[in-house]
Formats: C-alpha cells, structure tokens, sequence
C-alpha cells in the first residue's frame, strides 16, 4: 500500500480522465481534473500541480502551476474569457448566467479522449522537466473532435488575484530612467523592431484560444496594408479592434487631386 502511494501522483478529481493521468504523470506532481468544466481548489501543501481542464470542445492541459512563478488556472480562466470567438452571444449568455461560460463542460469524454490527454500530459511534464520556467507557462490544447494538439504559450495575468504580480505604481521609480534613442530596425521605418522576424513576440500574444489577442486580421484592399487585432475587455463582453498600417517602402502616394484626375483620363 505504501509503494502505491509513492509511486503515483496525487489526483484531485474523478472519472476515466482522472485514472488515466493517475497511470501516467509522475508523483510529485499534484493533478487538477475539471471534467465537469470546473477545477478543484489545489491543495494546501502542494508540489508542481498540473491542472487539466474540459472546456466545450478543447482540453486545456497546463500550466504547471509552481509557487512563487507566475502562471496558474485563474490566469487560463481570464484568458480563455477575453480571447472568446463570438463576442456578441457570449455577451447575451454572460447577461443572463456570468458562470455558465466557466462551466461549459464538453458533452462526453470517452476512454480514447482520456488516453490521449494522459499521453499529452506526460509530454507537458516532459517540458517542464527540462525547460526554464519560461516553458512552464506552456498549455496543451486538445480538441476532442477529431484529436489534434497543438501546444500554446499562456502569458501570466499580471491583474491576477492569485499569482498576479503588477507593483503599485510608484513616482520613486521613475528617477532612475534614462532617456535614450530609439533607433529604427531598418531605413524608412518608424518601429525599432520587427515583430514577424521576432519568433517569440507572436506565439506569446497572439493565439486563438489563449491569446491576449485572439487573432490578426490582415487586408490589402485600401492604399496603405492594414491589419487589426481584436482585443477582449475586461468585466466587459466588448472587444476593441487594434489597427495599423504601414505605407510600402520607398512608394509615394500620389496627391487625391491627382488620383481623381487619372482615373478620369481613363
């Protein structure tokens, strides 16, 4: 009996989903199972935990909640909130029941949808084993209709109750600021950086189910490209749409008068 209790992890939670990560994650690990759409509290005392969360049709398996990292369920809570896909239903569901989107647990889980959510959560576990604690913020998203997996990047929530870590502003800080040059990453531009050749910046903002954005909408209709990013308000069901262009290099843009004055000649 005592070989049993060391040799496998604790599980808060029950079901076939429960079991199969019970056969799977290593020990030290604490297991959060939301199969009904709702996590348990974790334990008081608690190593690493892992928290595995139905939601609709996804499994959100992560992060690895360590203390004193930032990074933990009710940051998966809020992101899942603002980067939400339809905003003008949810706003009529959150008006009338504000939990129901927190409890939205999928229809059924079968035998093959826990097998294969155990098989992923063994190789989370893998990445926070050998991974800095930048990849301990990492998140599985399963989809149980057809079983795909991708792996997503959550940014912590730094307004979160928990684990949020946003110090008060204070004027003392900024007397050691310095002000200096902002150089532009290339002749005719106005940023200091290029944010598609930076591999890291998209994966860490931008993602459909976990995202601080939702998605980037891009379009060449007008004289400039253009591309907007949906961004979901808090305590609000809102999202506010984000939008830039950039004038192509080294192009000049002939004067309206002009324009209307070719198009005529035509």
């Amino acid at each position: 009996m005592t070989e049993s209790l060391t040799t496998t992890p604790t599980v808060v939670g029950t079901g076939a989903l429960a079991e199969a990560l019970r056969a799977v994650v290593p020990p030290e690990y604490t297991v959060l199972v939301g199969e009904d759409g709702v996590l348990p509290e974790i334990p008081a005392g608690s190593g690493p935990v892992l928290p595995v969360l139905a939601r609709r049709d996804r499994l959100y398996i992560g992060p690895v909640v360590r203390e004193d990292v930032p990074g933990c369920p009710e940051c998966l809570e809020s992101r899942l909130l603002l980067a939400r896909e339809f905003p003008e239903p949810m706003a009529e569901i959150d008006r009338r029941d504000p939990e129901r989107l927190r409890r939205w647990a999928p229809p059924a889980l079968t035998h093959l949808h826990a097998e294969f959510a155990a098989e992923v959560a063994g190789r989370l576990v893998e990445l926070d084993r050998d991974q800095d604690t930048s990849e301990r913020r990492s998140v599985m998203v399963v989809r149980l209709i057809g079983l795909g997996v991708r792996r997503a990047v959550l940014l912590p929530d730094p307004l979160c109750a928990v684990c949020g870590a946003l110090p008060e502003d204070n004027p003392e800080d900024t007397e050691t600021l310095v002000p200096s040059a902002s150089l532009s990453h290339k002749p005719g531009s106005m940023r200091t950086k290029s944010l598609v050749d930076d591999a890291s910046f998209l994966p860490t903002y931008v993602d459909r189910d976990v995202g601080l954005v939702r998605t980037l909408f891009k379009y060449g209709g007008g004289v400039f490209p253009n591309m907007t990013a949906p961004l979901g308000l808090r305590n609000s069901t809102d999202i506010e749409q984000g939008i830039g262009r950039t004038p192509p290099t080294g192009s000049r843009v002939p004067p309206p008068s002009r324009r209307r004055s070719s198009a005529g000649a035509g």
